[in-house]
């Protein structure tokens, strides 16, 4: 009789070679993978979390300052350039939103977890 090895996760021989990465004990990608491997946080934790980030941001610096060079005069022998800064605006009023969806997100998703 052939003895098949055991696994954390069962023996080599008990997994869903549908899914599977070939390799005993290993699940395929999507599987339940983050919390066998010791990370247990959940997409929407992630979304909401980088919606709070992005919100703070937004309240903070309140817009995207950029900047750009044009010519300013442009002959032969003589090229004149000019730096111009150039702001894209945020209203906080788009930051205070993903803000709130943010901690709406992540309370929902540890109500999940729960």
């Amino acid at each position: 009789m052939v003895q098949v090895p055991q696994t954390a996760y069962g023996t080599a021989d008990s997994w869903d070679k549908s899914t599977s990465t070939g390799q005993p004990g290993r699940a395929g990608p999507w599987s339940e993978r983050t919390e066998r491997d010791g990370c247990n946080m959940k997409p929407m934790m992630i979304i909401g979390i980088v919606l709070i980030v992005l919100g703070v941001a937004g309240l903070v610096f309140q817009g995207i300052t950029y900047t750009t060079r044009e010519k300013v005069v442009d002959l032969p022998g003589l090229q004149v350039t000019a730096e111009k800064e150039k702001t894209i605006p945020i209203p906080a009023i788009v930051g205070g939103l993903a803000l709130a969806g943010g901690v709406a997100v992540v309370l929902v998703a540890a109500k999940k977890k729960s």
